[in-house]
This record gives structure tokens, sequence and C-alpha cells, in this order.
């Protein structure tokens, strides 16, 4: 199988003191943590918290990179700010006056191994899989998801939201660690089913109250645009490509 790759971001936010100038311990206890997405909506106290959240099943950090600043410049990246939460146009390439705040962009690399997934007995070997399967039902694993990403998290869409949503799926579907690796495969059928059910498990108070505030054409307009975010960044069509081809796999390996 051809090996999936995808960069992830994150923040890395400070605030200048007049005594120890620019640094993560000047940090107010109203600004976002030490890193962050972009937007803020996920914090992050250490790489290490970063690391672990970014993280979903059947994925593993590049083993030949570690975290890098991107864009580069001959000030480490950085970017100065009167506060955050500006737009990007708030931000600014050398610090002004009245510039407290900056943050520079990480990037790390993520490689997919669809192997671990399969489970023992299971060997991924490049013989025929049925690709009229593979796409149909890589649009029912994005349409699960975004599902249930709309219940749980109706507001906010951040890969820290998205990455337990993923795992649970990939349980459900007696695939990854969390089904012990080694859980039967369900055949089609029972795939469908957990793909048609998937939705509900994301339900809360908050979006069923959130639900009933938003219009017919709100709700389509809302689901339109987490559809986009996760076809260009939670969920790609390359990730779900290759989930869907160790589903049908497993189906067709166990089956024989």
């Amino acid at each position: 199988m051809k090996a999936v790759f995808r960069e992830v971001d994150v923040y890395e936010n400070e605030r200048y003191s007049p005594l120890t100038g620019f640094g993560a311990s000047g940090l107010l206890l109203t600004d976002r943590q030490a890193f962050s997405d972009v937007s803020g909506a996920s914090c992050y106290a250490t790489l290490e918290q970063v690391n672990a959240e970014l993280l979903s099943t059947g994925w593993t950090w590049a083993a030949d990179e570690t975290w890098r600043v991107e864009p580069t410049s001959s000030d480490g990246g950085w970017q100065y700010a009167v506060d955050f939460g500006g737009d990007e146009a708030s931000y600014a390439p050398t610090k002004g006056m009245a510039h407290f705040v900056r943050r520079r962009r990480l990037v790390r690399t993520q490689v997919f191994h669809a192997e671990p997934l399969l489970g023992p007995g299971v060997p991924w070997v490049c013989d025929f899989v049925d690709l009229d399967k593979v796409a149909t039902l890589e649009k029912q694993l994005l349409a699960a998801v975004v599902s249930c990403s709309l219940q749980k998290h109706p507001r906010t869409c951040t890969d820290s939201k998205v990455n337990p949503i993923k795992n649970l799926l990939v349980a459900q579907l007696n695939l990854g660690p969390d089904s012990g690796g080694s859980g039967p495969a369900l055949g089609m059928d029972g795939v469908l089913k957990v793909l048609e059910g998937f939705a509900g498990s994301g339900s809360s108070i908050w979006s069923l109250a959130s639900g009933l505030s938003l219009s017919a054409a709100a709700e389509a307009d809302n689901e339109e645009k987490r559809v986009a975010l996760f076809r260009d960044r939670h969920f790609r069509l390359d990730e779900r490509e290759a989930l869907a081809n160790a589903i049908v796999h497993k189906v067709r390996r166990t089956l024989h």
C-alpha cells in the first residue's frame, strides 16, 4: 500500500514581559496556552500534549523529523500582534511598539499505517481489493464522521476534537488498538450498520439545544462547510481511502 503522509500544525504563543522579554511564562490566564491551533479553540500546555492529542488511530509521527518552524525568517518565524485572537492581517513580521504577543507556526509530518488496523492473522498484501467498494466506503466514512462531529461539536472543529471521533469509529469497526487489534471482521453489512448509526454517538445536550435554534438552511450551510473542512484537513481523501482499503481487505481476508 502506498504510504499516506500529512502535515499538521500548531502555533507556539508567547507574551512580552518588561522584565524577561517574550516567553510562555508571561502568558496571562485569559490568553491561549503556550501551544494552540490558529484560532485558539484548542490549547495545549506542552508539546508532549500536542504530540499525544494530534495523533489519531493508524497515524504515527514521521521518524526522521520533529517540529519545524514554517515559514522561516531571520527572527525565528515569529509574528507579532497587539493581542491574540485577531485575523491574519493583525500579525506583523517585526515587533512594533504596541506589540505585546507573538506566535509562530510549527509543522510536523505524520504517516498513516494500515497494517496495525487489521489485527494479527490478517497480513497486508497487495492483492486485489474491490475499488468500487473502497470508493463507496470512503464517502460513507466521511459522512459518518462529519455527522458525528456536527452533533458533538456544532460550533467549532479542530484536530484535537476530531481525533477522538475517528478513534471511536475505528474501534467500533473492530480495527485498531481500542478493539484489541484482533476483533473479527464485521462483514460489509455490519460495517454499514456501524456507519449508519455512528452520528448518534456524538449527540449531546448542547448539540440538541443548538440545533433547535438553527433553521434548515443554516443547518445545511453548516454541514456543507464542515464537509469541506474535513475534506481539506481533518479527514482527507487519502486517509479515507487507506482506512476503506483496510476495512475491505480485512473483510475479504477473513472470509477466506
